[in-house]
């Protein structure tokens, strides 16, 4: 059974001159792999940039994109060790200035808290997409 504590990661990354920044916040377990989606658990704090806010003109749906990349990050991690991996939970999508691409800064820094939370930091291998980690 996995059990790890809540654990943070912030990154950034330039963007046509502005600096965007992304955090998540997740814990993980028991022994079988998910992703646990609570929406009334999940504390968000959204700035998009005039563009993104175009994209996404609703809250729920910039929240909804946010989500969908921090998931697929997950995914895309996990998938050589899913059966020891656990379950994922949301407590914090965080992101100030955000850019169009903000749902790959989600990715990233979801896939970079998972790999810290299992204490497998060696394991990224996916491009991080001019994201910076910032914690």
């Amino acid at each position: 059974m996995t059990t790890c504590p809540s654990t943070s990661v912030t990154v950034e990354k330039e963007h046509e001159g502005v600096l965007s920044t992304v955090t998540i916040d997740l814990s993980v377990s028991g022994s079988e792999f998910g992703i646990y989606i609570r929406d009334y658990l999940i504390t968000r704090d959204l700035d998009p940039l005039p563009e993104c806010a175009a994209l996404y003109p609703s809250a729920e749906q910039l929240y909804r994109a946010c989500l969908a990349g921090a998931s697929e990050g997950i995914i895309n991690t996990s998938r050589d060790f899913r059966d020891s991996c656990g379950r994922v939970t949301y407590t914090r999508l965080s992101g100030t200035r955000l850019p169009v691409t903000c749902a790959t800064g989600f990715a990233v820094a979801a896939s970079l808290a998972l790999l810290r939370a299992l204490n497998r930091p060696e394991q990224l291998t996916r491009s991080m997409d001019g994201w910076r980690i910032v914690t």
